[in-house]
């Protein structure tokens, strides 16, 4: 039986993320160009490991930022891609992609040779898969569900299924509340799908210590061991989530362009707001069990901003704040680094690698 633990509000230590990255990769030069990076992570001599969403490559680079080796590309033959889900360490020090298109994950060696291909089921349609240490994965399903067409808010929801090292289903480990949306109607009949104002996505991470796993609809999520079993349920009841009116108007707002037109216009006004803002915005377990979940921040009218972390300890404790810099996307939290993908003003990207340290209380 999982452990349910909540928090009082404590005195929280400040992280310090230096904004100077100790590595920055992307550039002009050959196999630097980077656009919708998908993922990176960093191994542990320094090097890192580049999943470029444009070209469908896996790009490693050394520990000065040098390109070494480029795999992949666009395509369904073996060592090939669609569109990645995620990059994640392995077994040992090999790398595993998944690939959601695809329905597949193809694993490499540290050096970047090709290993095998692990396809899913016909039947099973992932939306991610993450290995969570030992034998064990840990897949995202899609639900398949349908829902009565009625004007509003739903969820579909995400079942978390233990899988096996050859994509075999053991057990269910839970299901969540996963993708929202807002359905409205046609005018010629029938309803259609937009955003709603407030987008909720249910989060899940993964290493070798286990898995995290939250809904967004409130600040608690649960731990997963290494065989994707709920250990633990972690509940901060004191953060502020108020939203006003303004911050609410201000949303609709930004839905709404110079050429939409007079009916959806009124399907903005007309939306259903929260009563409160969702919880966070993203989950990331850190290579020392720590959790990393990110303020909820909107992406129509807060995207530019810098985001703000609550990190917890591996026993669920809140033990400090930390703040990544603005349109910096963060992919892994290692013991003392960050990884993760910077956009400037004109979405150039590059990948960056930036430190991080417990500033001791005073």
């Amino acid at each position: 039986m999982a452990i349910v633990t909540v928090f009082d509000r404590p005195a929280i230590s400040t992280i310090d993320v230096d904004s100077m990255p100790v590595l920055r990769i992307g550039g002009k030069a050959e196999g630097q160009t980077l656009y919708r990076v998908a993922d990176a992570i960093r191994a542990g001599d320094g090097s890192v490991v580049v999943a470029d969403g444009a070209s469908r490559e896996i790009r490693f680079f050394d520990s000065d930022g040098s390109l070494e080796r480029v795999v992949g590309g666009e395509g369904e033959g073996p060592g090939e891609f669609d569109r990645f889900a995620s990059l994640s360490p392995y077994r040992g020090d090999s790398l595993f992609v998944f690939d959601s298109w695809l329905r597949r994950a193809t694993i490499y060696d540290a050096q970047g040779e090709f290993g095998r291909v692990l396809t899913l089921d016909p039947g099973i349609q992932a939306r991610d898969l993450l290995p969570v240490g030992g034998e064990s994965l840990l897949g995202i399903l899609w639900s398949l569900e349908t829902f009565d067409e009625v004007e509003g808010p739903y969820r579909l929801p995400y079942y978390l299924v233990v899988m096996t090292s050859n994509g075999a289903v053991i057990d269910t480990a839970l299901t969540v509340p996963g993708s929202g949306g807002y359905k409205v109607p046609n005018e010629a009949g029938g309803y259609r799908d937009l955003a709603p104002l407030y987008i909720l996505n249910a989060h899940v991470a993964a290493s070798g210590l286990g898995g995290v796993v939250g809904s967004g609809e409130r600040w608690e999520f649960a731990r997963l061991d290494v065989n994707g079993r709920v250990r633990q349920i972690v509940r901060v009841p004191w953060m502020d989530r108020s939203l006003t009116t303004e911050e609410i108007e201000r949303e609709r707002a930004a839905m709404v362009r110079p050429q939409s037109s007079a009916d959806y216009r009124a399907i903005v006004a007309r939306m259903e707001a929260p009563e409160l803002r969702p919880a966070y915005g993203d989950l990331l377990l850190a290579s020392n069990g720590w959790v990393w979940a990110a303020e909820y921040r909107s992406l129509r009218t807060e995207v530019d901003n810098p985001v703000r972390w609550l990190v917890f300890d591996e026993s669920g404790a809140p033990v400090g704040r930390a703040t990544t810099p603005s349109r910096f996307t963060l992919f892994e939290v290692g013991d003392e680094h960050l990884v993760g993908v910077r956009r400037d003003s004109l979405d150039v990207e590059t990948v960056e690698v930036l430190s991080w340290a417990l500033r001791p209380p005073t």
